[in-house]
């Protein structure tokens, strides 16, 4: 009896060192939770946009450099000649690119005209930095003098601009309208103004 138990304790001497216990595995916890991963940023607009723009008509001065009397100041290269305000609604892609129908009402001192051009824009937003770009435009349509009679003919316009992040553009641009009034054989000229876009 004695050396069966000293037997057994013998072998379980020996044997313990290549025992182990198991480690007991700790339970898998998963984490639920209805935050989606941050999509990255796309358009989302709906592809139409708004534009309203002012302008001041220029005229080339004939008397530029002279000395204005009484001063010692000269004649400045350009003088006020009119005023304009136009508004106008279409489609464009990704602020890329887009067409537009467009009215206002122009007024200019020299001709003493007012008229109304109707007309559709084609134009090209190219960027060239995160917040800035250039504005190209180009106008065709019908201009309606009012108080003239039946007066009116082809209108077109053409205009390079530059616009911020808050899309509001500064431009100058060229307008001529295809009737001629009193001595003037050509209606229209070079204005410079603001123009604010609305991307919807």
């Amino acid at each position: 009896m004695r050396s069966s138990l000293k037997l057994l304790v013998f072998v379980a001497f020996f044997v313990s060192p290549f025992c182990y216990t198991q480690e007991k595995q700790k339970p898998t916890v998963f984490i639920t939770t209805d935050d989606k991963p941050e999509d990255k940023k796309v358009y989302e607009g709906r592809g139409l946009f708004s534009q309203f723009s002012g302008a001041i008509y220029f005229v080339g001065n004939k008397n530029a450099g002279k000395r204005i009397e009484g001063s010692d100041d000269t004649e400045s290269a350009f003088l006020p000649d009119g005023l304009k305000a136009h508004a106008g609604f279409g489609a464009h892609l990704k602020e890329w690119t887009g067409i537009s129908v467009n009215g206002g009402i122009d007024y200019q001192i020299n001709p003493k005209l007012v008229f109304t051009p109707v007309y559709g824009t084609v134009f090209l937003n190219p960027h060239f930095g995160m917040d800035s770009s250039f504005v190209l435009e180009a106008g065709y349509g019908w201009a309606f003098a009012l108080g003239r009679g039946d007066l009116s003919g082809f209108y077109q316009k053409y205009r390079l601009g530059y616009m911020n992040s808050d899309r509001i553009s500064i431009f100058i641009e060229y307008n001529q309208m295809g009737f001629t009034y009193n001595d003037y054989k050509l209606v229209g000229g070079i204005s410079i103004g603001l123009s604010i876009y609305n991307f919807l």
